[in-house]
């Protein structure tokens, strides 16, 4: 995610967070994190979950303390690029990167480094991150699902959510790593057979695709 562009807004270099290093191995242990279409997933490597879970439960407590009467002003107005520890929709706390400020109603439009996703918070549940919440990397990967087309409807991406949020599957890498974003075929291992899960996703798209071509006249020229 350092450097990239997100949201019309290009990322600052400082402050910033790591990037978690990518296997060298053509297997990879992933947990699916968020998906934001047909083929684009972010996801985690390895024991990732389990580390998310120890730093958000320290920054809880350290933003609770921190957030302690405390009240909303425009002179607390976050800083577009900045980086906050965030108490999200869920009561949970995130990593976040400012994106977006809102003075109308005190809201900000920003990106779960951890996840992949954007949420709006508002300012009064923002505290800037501290160093010691910086030192791990983010743990987010994003990538594409190879061989799948892609498609933003919300039906198609609830089925590919449905099909991958949080299972921990095997990622086996397709080609080369292009612009550090990876192409994987995910599988399931944890059966007695091997299941690829990719290829649920390619058939329902498969027939997406089809009963759009069936519903086309057959005079018109893309029937032909």
């Amino acid at each position: 995610e350092g450097g990239q562009t997100v949201g019309g807004i290009s990322e600052p270099s400082t402050p910033s967070l790591p990037s978690i290093p990518l296997p060298r191995t053509p297997e990879w242990d992933i947990t699916v994190c968020s998906v934001n279409s047909s083929d684009q997933i972010h996801l985690w490597l390895g024991g990732a979950k389990e580390q998310l879970k120890s730093l958000h439960t320290s920054m809880q407590l350290q933003h609770r303390v921190s957030s302690i009467g405390r009240t909303t002003s425009s002179s607390d107005r976050p800083e577009v690029g900045s980086l906050y520890s965030a108490l999200v929709s869920d009561g949970q706390c995130r990593r976040v990167r400012v994106l977006q400020v809102d003075r109308s109603n005190n809201t900000s439009r920003c990106l779960m480094l951890d996840y992949g996703e954007e949420e709006v918070v508002y300012w009064n549940r923002l505290a800037k991150l501290e160093m010691k919440f910086m030192e791990l990397p983010i743990q987010a990967v994003k990538a594409t699902l190879a061989g799948v087309d892609r498609n933003t409807e919300k039906k198609v991406v609830h089925f590919v959510k449905q099909c991958l949020m949080g299972r921990r599957l095997v990622g086996v890498l397709v080609g080369e790593v292009v612009n550090t974003i990876p192409a994987l075929v995910l599988i399931d291992t944890s059966q007695e057979e091997d299941i690829m899960v990719s290829e649920k996703i390619i058939n329902y798209m498969g027939n997406i695709n089809n009963n759009v071509h069936n519903q086309i006249p057959t005079n018109h020229p893309l029937s032909k």
